[in-house]
Parts: C-alpha cells; sequence; structure tokens
C-alpha cells in the first residue's frame, strides 16, 4: 500500500494466480480518496525472483524484483506511471552481485545498496543507457549502509555510512554525488567528545536546509544508545552537533506504570544528586524528521530482540534459543528548534507488539495543535494524541470494523498497515478471516483484504 495524498493511494499485491509459464501474477491498483478504483494493471514475474522494495519519484511508482539467493544477481524492475498506470519493464544483471538492503530511483537512474563480503556498496544504474558503476568512496571495512536519501530538486543522492575511526570509535559519513555518479561532497560528523555515533538519517527540509539525525553510544556495543543527537551541515559542513541522553527527556518513562515510573525517576534523582554517572543503554529505531513550520518533530521507537528456549533435548543434552521477533517498549516524540535546542518531548506506549521484522510501526501526524500517534496491531487502532509535553488523549484502542453489521471476526494480521494520508485521514489495511452466519449476502467464512479510511477528530 502506497498513499498518494489527494491524489489517492496504490494498491499492490502477489496473487495466487500462475500463467501457464508458471510466472506468478502481480496487480498493481490505483484508489482514489473515495476508494473509488481507477486503474487496474497486471505484471506476471518468474517465482526466481523475489520483491523487494518499492520507491515513487515524480508520478512513477518503481517496483522492485531481484533473482539470486542471499546475493542478488538479476533484477526486475516495473515502472508505472501512477497517472494512467502505463507500466514498463526493466530486466537486468546485477554488475557484480550483493546482499540488498537499498533501493531508490529518479528518473532513469536506480541506486542499488548492500554490501559484498561485510563492506558496502551502492551500484548506479542508468536504465535508459544501459549503464552501471559502482560509486566511488564507499567500499571500505568497518562501515555500513545507513541510508540513501534522494535530492530531486538538485538530482542528487546523500549516501549515509556508519564507519570506523582510529581505534574504537564510530562516527556517521554523509557522501553527496551527482546523477552521473560523481562525488561532489563528502562529510564525517565531528562528535565533541567521548560518543560514538551508532545510526544517521538525512533530512533535506523545503527550505534547504540539512539535518542529520541519530542516536550515540558510550560504550564499544553501539547497538546500546545512550541518546540522540541532532546535527545541521551547511555547504558542506558541519554547523552544530547536539547531544541528549534519555535522562534528559521529561517523559522518557512515561509509558511505564506509575509506580515503576516513580522508582526509577527517583533513582535517577539520586545518582544525579551524588554526582554519579546515569547508565540508560536503549536500542532505538529513528524515523525520518517531520518539518512542521519552524519545528522539527523526531520520534524514534524503543525495542529489543526477544528469544524463547525451548525444553532441553534430552538425547543431544542441547539447548538453544530461538528468534521470536521484536518487542517494542514505547515510542518517544520530540521537539526541536532549527538550532537542535530540545522543545518538548513525550511518549507513546507500545509494550503489546510483538513483530517479526524490525520496522518503523509508530505512523504520526503533525498539525498546529496537536500531534497524533497511532499504530495497527491485532485488528486494533492504537492511538494517543499530545501537544508539546502535555497528553491530550491518552492512548485509547478502536476495533478495526469490518464490512457486515454480523461479520464475526475469527482471525486478523497481529502486524497491520497504517499510514498517515491527507489532511486529517490515515489509512489502515490488513487481512481478516471471518465468519458471518445472518447476513444473506455474506453467509459462510471469508478471508479479506481491508483497507480503511481512517479520519482523526
Amino acid at each position: 500500500m502506497f498513499p498518494l495524498g489527494e491524489a489517492g493511494l496504490v494498491c499492490y499485491n502477489e496473487t495466487s494466480e500462475f500463467n501457464d509459464d508458471g510466472q506468478i501474477l502481480w496487480e498493481f491498483t490505483r484508489y482514489d480518496t473515495l476508494l473509488q478504483k481507477l486503474w487496474v494493471n497486471k505484471l506476471y514475474v518468474d517465482p526466481s525472483y523475489r520483491y523487494s522494495g518499492y520507491h515513487l519519484s515524480e508520478n512513477i511508482f518503481y517496483a522492485l524484483y531481484v533473482k539470486g539467493e542471499g546475493y542478488a544477481t538479476h533484477f526486475i524492475i516495473a515502472k508505472i506511471n501512477i497517472i494512467d498506470g502505463e507500466l514498463s519493464l526493466i530486466s537486468e544483471k546485477l554488475i557484480t552481485p550483493l546482499i540488498l538492503s537499498e533501493f531508490e530511483a529518479l528518473g532513469d537512474i536506480i541506486l542499488f545498496g548492500g554490501n559484498i563480503r561485510d563492506n558496502p556498496v551502492v551500484i548506479m544504474h542508468n536504465s535508459f543507457e544501459k549503464k552501471s558503476k559502482i560509486l566511488p568512496a564507499i567500499y571500505q571495512r568497518d562501515a555500513q549502509l545507513e541510508s540513501i536519501d534522494i535530492d530531486e530538486i538538485n538530482k542528487l543522492f546523500n549516501i549515509t555510512l556508519l564507519h570506523k575511526l582510529n581505534g574504537n570509535r564510530f562516527t556517521i559519513s554523509i557522501k553527496t554525488y551527482n546523477d552521473e555518479g560523481e562525488l561532489l561532497n563528502s562529510i564525517a560528523l565531528k562528535p565533541t567528545g567521548i560518543e560514538n555515533l551508532s545510526s544517521g538519517k538525512v533530512t533535506k527540509l523545503p527550505n534547504g536546509d540539512q539535518y542529520v539525525l541519530g542516536t550515540y553510544s558510550t560504550l564499544r556495543n553501539i547497538e546500546y544508545s545512550r541518546g540522540m543527537y541532532i546535527a545541521k551541515l551547511y555547504e558542506g559542513h558541519q554547523e552544530f552537533i547536539k547531544f541528549y541522553t534519555y535522562t534528559d527527556l521529561k517523559n522518557f518513562f512515561g509509558y511505564m506504570k506509575p509506580r515503576r515510573k516513580e522508582r526509577v525517576e527517583n533513582r535517577i534523582k539520586k545518582r544525579k544528586i551524588a554526582g554519579k554517572e546515569i547508565r540508560l543503554s536503549y536500542r532505538i529505531k529513528m524515523h525520518d524528521i517531520i518539518p512542521f513550520g519552524d519545528m522539527l518533530v523526531v520520534v524514534g521507537e524503543a525495542y529489543y530482540p526477544q528469544y524463547s528456549q525451548p525444553p532441553m533435548n534430552v538425547t543431544t543434552n542441547q539447548s538453544y534459543r530461538i528468534f521470536d521477533g521484536y518487542r517494542y517498549t514505547h515510542a518517544i516524540v520530540c521537539g526541536f528548534d532549527e538550532y537542535g535546542k530540545l522543545s518538548w518531548d513525550n511518549t507513546f506506549e507500545i509494550l503489546d507488539v510483538l513483530n517479526p521484522s524490525l520496522t518503523e510501526l509508530v505512523k504520526v501526524h503533525v498539525t498546529p495543535e496537536n500531534i497524533y500517534l497511532l499504530y495497527n496491531y491485532s485488528n486494533n487502532l492504537k492511538m494517543k494524541i499530545v501537544s508539546g509535553n502535555e497528553v491530550v488523549e491518552p492512548k485509547k484502542s478502536e476495533e478495526i470494523k469490518t464490512y457486515y453489521s454480523n461479520d464475526i471476526l475469527s482471525k486478523s494480521d497481529d502486524i497491520g498497515g497504517t499510514e498517515y494520508w491527507y489532511k486529517n485521514y490515515f489509512l489502515a489495511w490488513g487481512s481478516q478471516e471471518i465468519t458471518n452466519y445472518t447476513d444473506q449476502q455474506a453467509i459462510g467464512s471469508r478471508r479479506v483484504f481491508y483497507i480503511n479510511k481512517i479520519k482523526i477528530e
């Protein structure tokens, strides 16, 4: 599902239909804001290719399919004009196999990001000229690719890397390329103290200002962060970088029950009075910065990997752990001014979500009065409304309605989809298994894919 604002949305899905050549049917459908169908297009894909990502640029929707076990070797890209649904295909062999993690597109230029033998690499492919090249100054040891961001106005590409400095220090580098693949600028963020930068996301605002947001650690294990940072870039240089520990946030522990929250906060106060170091370690997945007026809204989700341990095998006398998924605890939402000063913060408790993959769960809509935080889990929309440090409306849950009044829901996706759409509307989608014993048009059992238009007030 890909929202297009007031232009509607694109829904794309793999069907269970095959053609005579054994290819799988994919359908692409555009709906308007009343969820009325505008067009449908179809694509048959060889089953040796797996769907690997999408991108929208200049009214063209790109869907990527790659071939290869582990290392991708070939790709197919479906280019769909969202105005009329016209579809064209690009089918090529990658210049070198890679473990794919990033995919972006701009016109005829396609970027594939990933790694080869644990070293980051980005391939630029010109689909018009049918030529590929590996971007320079990216392939290096002790580094990993964080993100690829496109400046559509200037037709530039920003590649963000996490890499090691001398010793055990880590920092973030941003490398800027033009659409010819030429390196125009490279900047490494400079921490002010002993901080190790552990993640980074670049956001370019409509006024041209460029910020980097991420987490940092003072530990060798940078998976656990001590806080977050915000940096501003100006004309290819670092203008400032500011660090905030999680204890700097007034409401960081707002997701806890009152008694536990009070105990934790009292313990922190005592350590501060005694002049002792306060150490909080969290895994936080940061979102892109949301610009709103002269405010920068920042969202991050706290999580940890959860494992279960089955009974020991009595034959081999061995035990092992099974990865169950990522357990989310809460989301933080913060407001910064243009100089990186923290203005306010709030939290959105999650706790009930176990996700098999690490994705951005909480979706956000910012208005001059309020900030709306929402996610879709187990057929329920969970929402909280905040305004700066204040809670306007505590977390509430509303069941997603089925089509017929006498439908009985027997099963639904644990993790449903949610995205902000336009104005004061969100989209929610997922699948449900339903039984109906009463309504004549729906008697029996059925499995449906639902799309709901959600109005927030």
